[in-house]
């Protein structure tokens, strides 16, 4: 199983037609069998309209120690 956890906004400004265009880093921590690994992870959204809707949608992982200030 996987759970994502620590998810905080790293920074948000306006994209192309008025989108918005947000990252956000955390914590993805996969389960399996008797091991469990940690990776910081980095997502990328541009979103935007009337309703509301995702434009784009891009994540990067990267193994390592977590610390609270290690956003990419």
């Amino acid at each position: 199983s996987s759970e994502l956890s620590d998810l905080t906004v790293v920074s948000t400004s306006p994209a192309a037609d008025g989108e918005t265009h947000a990252v956000y880093g955390g914590v993805l921590t996969y389960a399996g069998g008797p091991s469990r690994t940690a990776y910081r992870v980095k997502i990328t959204v541009d979103y935007g309209g009337n309703p509301p809707r995702i434009t784009a949608l891009d994540y990067s992982t990267c193994a390592g120690s977590r610390t609270a200030s290690s956003v990419f």
